[in-house]
């Protein structure tokens, strides 16, 4: 027995001594200097004194891959020798899926690749990495710790050693610490691990080793301190503080209960965020961030370039047609995500993030659920990890850390200590269960949420073309130019000067009459007129992405499309089925509405996602801590995203309360207020949409005079046109009249829609599931529309949210169709389902190639793309636009500066380096021939021209 158990001893330990040594290879520093220091060759990945290296790692992990697998398949035959279906060290399903299609894609991406040899090989090394990582999965909690340990002491004492011996070789340039490594940003990261593997051991160990433990502490906060890497110090403290919640969570809960351990928790958490916030406000501008910001704008150009399948794995930075930028120099993204999206784009995207998300799960589950030294420090290390590959490009560089991330992510998470508590997210006490059932997955169910992701991700698959698409003369061009322009001066003016981001300058209110040349005062050069979750969003998407479309659209984009996936949830949870859900959700992605309004970011998603909580809420009597903070949240952003979803908070508040409360067979009720236990989740919701409310008043008041928003509101209400286009006032037959020819109009909404429309609200109120969500959303749509009469006889946009009431009424109606081809009439229900998608797919085609995206896209796009191209040549002082052009935030947005309608009696106005634009179409009287057809630069529906040429 004990010669048994020495060998199985033995055999582990060359399992864990051998993990580490690939570890330490996949650090790439040790074998890069061996290349360049000892064997004088360049250092390159092909170089014979480096990949060798690289390819033994590989299949070093091969090896144990195969070893490890005749264990699992012997673990597996004694599991079912003894009746045991569960086996302790299996590896989570989904991470196996997500980590072989990142491979799988890296391998394939040689089809396409800028360097197809270079990612042949480097990929190949990459599945041995996923093989080492599926290993590491399979290790117990000690081996792991023990590997993880000696592949940092070896880093850091090597590093140590060549620094004090060899100073010209481990000190850089810089005179920070780089070891046996080729920058300090790459010894940093390891020091921190040394020193979170340090402190493990220096818990649990006793006598000379737990000297050793501190030592390697020392050592490694040593190493960091000389490498001077802000991003490892910034890791290393998010590690430390983000797994002790856990533990204080762990200590409350034993000492003083539930009432105190979660208020504990969430107050540490609430801090903690507060105070990374804090430090990164503070760093922002700082020169190493603010640089890899600028380079993150330029790859992302890149990125645009090849969307959808990438550059090609671990090959852009070979080809020097590429990197012609000073910053693109550096060979690297400096941020893992925006690396996967360079080489392998959403292809590798989607996986990258499957394997980062449930590596930050399992781990955080782990230490939650079953807290340990090793738990502990496995846990911070995916933190550590995590932050570390927020301004760093670990995924590159045949690197440990994402083989370290694969490893967290393969590892199962462990059952809760509790058997009364599932084992399953979706099967928790806060899920709803009467329509996902604890058995997991029906095919019918599975089947019918994969055809929801399609159809959303089919829609953004339609939109990403359009990333980059010009600001012009439309809806999408004004509103987006706004909150382009109000983030650009949140972060050019400071949140102060720029109002929280309702500051639009160079662009102001046409309205209050500010002639050229002089000062506009501050209420016309700032917009806070709608709930301002949007702008929030914008700012901290331009923020992270730059100043640029993309940054402008790719949340909204997301938002949209998240649409679909809030409208099946609503419908589902209200008990309709899939079919009718599936029919309702195609046909309104297939109408011009949702084509042209849902990707602006100004829709109805929050609205739909909260009513759908609410709608749940209704049926579960007690919710978990998180569940109620997670709808809280909730209620809160959909109160900032619209006046219409604000107002609608209200009224889900009351079908809550009213739902929550005692049956009718117990009536009379005991009491008004629901009983204690079930008002929780109203308060969770009153809570939540009053601090959203009272952010939306802060900010308005904050940028906006009282007397200013009142007058602003009295305007929306009144039948008055007063806008650069016409001046008139119109009755309410002509105002029903324009609502119908806006929804008739280039199939905003089509044939089929319009003659449903009666049918299907009359269905969706006649239903008991669909009446009160038909209301609400019928309720707000109808207040704009024909409570701000001004605004909607403008906009089209202001029809858009009636596109919600409308397709829950089709999910009732085609219910309806449904029940009632019963018997051999049942027959026609797949026919008739048929007919009913084609006629929905052909509509969508048809508004997206079709005069729908000619219309309001295409073609009012072709004057910001005009001035995209003049704007890094001419610099006016003030922009000029004829008639037909309106509300022109687009222009201030490429060429910064103020914008003038121009009329003839302004003509002496214009200097000679200002740019006028004239709509062909509508050019004015007042502008000579010679000036229209002598422009600066033209296109087929507009002109713009130099103010000289105005001259006679």
């Amino acid at each position: 027995m004990s010669l048994t158990r020495g060998c199985a001893d033995r055999v582990a330990a060359l399992r864990v001594v051998t993990v580490a040594a690939a570890l330490v290879v996949f650090t790439n520093g040790p074998i890069l200097l061996l290349s360049r220091s000892v064997f004088d060759r360049s250092g390159r990945w092909e170089d014979l004194a480096v990949w060798p290296w690289l390819a033994a790692a590989a299949v070093a992990g091969a090896a144990l891959f195969v070893w490890e697998l005749k264990r699992w398949r012997c673990d597996s035959l004694v599991a079912e020798f003894n009746g045991d279906s569960r086996q302790s060290s299996d590896v989570d399903e989904l991470a196996v899926v997500g980590v072989v299609w990142f491979t799988l894609a890296a391998l394939v991406s040689t089809l396409w690749s800028v360097d197809a040899s270079a990612t042949l090989w480097r990929s190949c090394i990459y599945a041995g990495m996923a093989l080492l990582a599926w290993t590491m999965a399979r290790f117990g909690d000690r081996e792991i710790s023990t590997a993880i340990t000696v592949m940092a002491a070896m880093a850091v004492a090597a590093s140590l050693i060549l620094i004090a011996a060899r100073p010209d070789l481990g000190i850089a340039a810089s005179d920070r610490w780089q070891g046996v490594y080729t920058n300090p940003n790459s010894l940093a990261p390891l020091a921190g691990i040394g020193a979170l593997a340090g402190l493990r051991w220096s818990l649990t160990l006793q006598g000379w080793w737990r000297f050793g433990a501190v030592g390697l502490v020392l050592a490694s906060i040593t190493a960091l301190i000389g490498a001077g890497s802000r991003t490892a110090w910034m890791a290393f403290v998010a590690a430390l503080v983000v797994t002790s919640l856990p533990l204080i969570h762990r200590w409350a809960l034993r000492r003083n209960g539930r009432n105190v351990a979660m208020p504990l928790v969430a107050a540490g958490a609430c801090l903690s965020a507060a105070a990374a916030a804090a430090v990164v406000v503070w760093a922002w501008n700082e020169p190493t961030f603010s640089q890899r910001r600028d380079i993150w704008r330029l790859v992302w150009d890149r990125i645009l370039e090849r969307p959808l399948a990438g550059h090609g794995f671990f090959t852009f930075w070979n080809i020097e047609e590429l990197t012609q930028h000073v910053l693109l120099r550096r060979g690297s993204a400096h941020n893992s995500l925006v690396e996967v999206a360079l080489g392998l784009g959403l292809l590798g995207v989607v996986p990258f993030m499957v394997v980062v998300v449930l590596a930050a799960r399992n781990a955080g589950l782990a230490l939650w659920r079953k807290p340990s030294p090793d738990a502990w420090l496995w846990a911070a290390l995916v933190a550590f990890l995590l932050v570390e590959n927020l301004t760093e490009s670990f995924v590159l560089w045949f690197s440990y850390s994402w083989v370290l991330l694969m490893a967290a992510a393969l590892r199962p998470v462990p059952e809760p200590a509790s058997s009364l508590r599932p084992s399953r997210w979706w099967q928790s006490r806060w899920w709803p269960s009467r329509w996902w059932p604890s058995r997991w997955p029906p095919t019918r169910l599975r089947s019918g949420w994969v055809v929801v992701a399609v159809i959303s991700l089919a829609v953004l698959v339609l939109w990403l073309p359009d990333l980059n698409l010009p600001l012009g003369n439309s809806d999408d061009g004004r509103i987006l130019a706004r909150f382009g322009l109000q983030g650009r001066n949140f972060w050019d003016l400071g949140a102060l000067q720029s109002s929280f981001g309702a500051v639009m300058q160079p662009f102001f209110d046409p309205e209050y009459g500010v002639m050229p040349g002089a000062d506009p005062p501050t209420a016309a050069v700032t917009y806070a007129h709608h709930p301002p979750l949007q702008i929030f969003i914008t700012i901290a998407s331009v923020g992270l992405l730059g100043d640029n479309l993309a940054a402008l659209r790719v949340v909204a984009f997301a938002m949209g499309a998240a649409t679909v996936v809030f409208m099946a949830l609503l419908l589902r949870v209200r008990g309709l089925n899939w079919g009718p859900t599936l029919l309702a959700v195609t046909a309104m992605v297939s109408t011009g509405f949702f084509y042209v309004y849902a990707r602006i970011g100004v829709g109805f998603s929050l609205l739909l996602a909260l009513l759908a909580a609410v709608a749940w809420l209704r049926t579960r009597p007690r919710l978990g801590a998180g569940a109620l903070v997670g709808v809280g949240a909730l209620a809160a952003m959909a109160a900032m995203q619209s006046w219409i979803a604000l107002a609608s908070v209200a009224l889900m508040i009351v079908w809550l309360f009213f739902g929550l409360r005692q049956p009718r067979s117990l009536w009379p009720p005991k009491g008004f207020w629901p009983p204690k236990g079930e008002s929780k989740a109203l308060v969770a919701v009153c809570v939540g949409g009053a601090v959203g409310a009272l952010i939306t008043a802060a900010w308005l008041l904050n940028a906006t005079d009282f007397a200013e928003l009142t007058e602003r509101t009295a305007f929306r209400f009144g039948s008055d046109v007063s806008t650069a286009i016409e001046q008139r006032q119109f009755s309410f037959g002509e105002f029903l009249s324009r609502q119908w020819q806006f929804a008739s109009h280039e199939q905003m909404a089509p044939l089929w829609l319009r003659i449903l429309l009666a049918p299907a609200l009359a269905a969706g109120l006649l239903d008991r599931r669909t009446r009160v969500p038909v209301l609400i959303t019928l309720a707000g749509a109808a207040a704009l529309t024909f409570g701000l009469q001004q605004g909607a006889w403008v906009h089209r946009l202001w029809n858009f949210p009636w596109l919600a009431p409308v397709t829950i009424g089709l999910a009732a109606l085609f219910d309806a169709i449904r029940r009632a081809l019963r018997g051999p009439a049942a027959r026609l229900r797949l026919p008739a389902a048929a007919v009913a998608v084609v006629v929905a797919a052909g509509t969508l085609v048809s508004v997206a190639t079709g005069e729908t995206r000619d219309f309001y896209l295409t073609d009012p796009a072709e004057a910001g793309e005009l001035l995209e191209q003049l704007r890094e040549s001419h610099t006016p002082e003030i922009f000029w636009h004829t008639p037909g052009i309106s509300t022109a935030r687009w222009a201030s947005y490429y060429l910064d500066a103020p914008v003038f309608a121009l009329s003839e009696d302004l003509l002496d106005s214009v200097a000679d380096d200002d740019l006028v634009m004239v709509r062909i179409d509508r050019a004015p009287e007042y502008l000579s021939k010679d000036a229209l057809n002598a422009p600066l630069i033209s296109g087929d529906a507009y002109l713009v021209l130099k103010g000289a040429a105005l001259r006679p």
